[in-house]
């Protein structure tokens, strides 16, 4: 309950922030004011484009996490169970994470389209960010239990799924709701530099351009609330499925 109430008082106070903001400013070109943006957003969820719109940016964050998250938790692992593999993914892991996204997202549409260049760009942003995650997990492993699967002398196979998998799932699945709202943010991002059209990042780039601020406003308000609601319900998904893992630690 504490967090509920914590949480409540956060969005009141940004709220009061937008107000005074908007009060201090008085320019609805440069901010507009809540209740503008709660009107042009009711506007946007009455047209059918929009949630073509949203439903297309969503399945891009889909499979942007998806590819990330797989190949993140594929690699990692190899690292695990082969060490000189670790040396080998480090200078690649640590080039990804320096490219610049918007010249990488300008030569990727020179080969793919709008809709694959945004979930590349993402991915690219994405899977350093879960493979550091999936290698600190793995890293916390406790070593009593590496060396029991020397004593029984399973096979890498074995150490992978009955052991690596299993106690890296709790740590790992705790970042998943922030992850997908991470990709809300890329992916959206990318569509606005993409111009693609069919997508929150298209709207906003054409409000943008027609210079409607209280639909810019309002599409970001709608970017905020997805991201939230994602996060906010795998955080609760976390707490259930491994309410168990937390028992156990209260036990010792």
């Amino acid at each position: 309950m504490p967090e509920t109430v914590a949480g409540i008082i956060s969005l009141l106070a940004m709220w009061l922030v937008w107000i005074i903001a908007h009060k201090t400013i008085k320019n609805e070109y440069v901010l507009p004011s809540f209740s503008q943006t709660l009107s042009a957003l009711w506007e946007v969820l009455g047209e059918e484009f929009f949630w073509h719109a949203l439903l297309r940016t969503l399945l891009k964050v889909v499979y942007a996490f998806a590819i990330s998250f797989l190949l993140a938790m594929a690699l990692s692992l190899l690292t695990k169970v082969f060490k000189p593999f670790g040396a080998f993914m480090k200078p690649i892991v640590g080039v990804i994470r320096t490219l610049p996204t918007m010249a990488v997202l300008v030569l990727i549409l020179i080969y793919t389209d709008k809709f694959t260049a945004p979930v590349i760009v993402s991915v690219l942003v994405l899977f350093p960010m879960i493979y550091a995650q999936f290698n600190t997990a793995l890293s916390s492993v406790d070593e009593g239990v590496i060396n029991a699967t020397k004593v029984f002398n399973l096979t890498k196979r074995q150490k992978t799924f009955k052991v690596f998998l299993p106690m890296v799932a709790p740590p790992v699945f705790s970042h998943v709701g922030s992850n997908l709202s991470f990709a809300i943010k890329l992916v959206i991002s990318a569509e606005v530099m993409a111009y693609s059209f069919t997508s929150i990042g298209g709207m906003m780039q054409s409000a943008n351009v027609s210079f409607d601020i209280p639909r810019l406003a309002a599409l970001t308000l709608v970017a905020v609330i997805c991201g939230l609601i994602i996060e906010g319900v795998f955080n609760l998904l976390t707490k259930l499925c491994f309410k168990w893992q937390r028992s156990e630690v209260a036990n010792d």
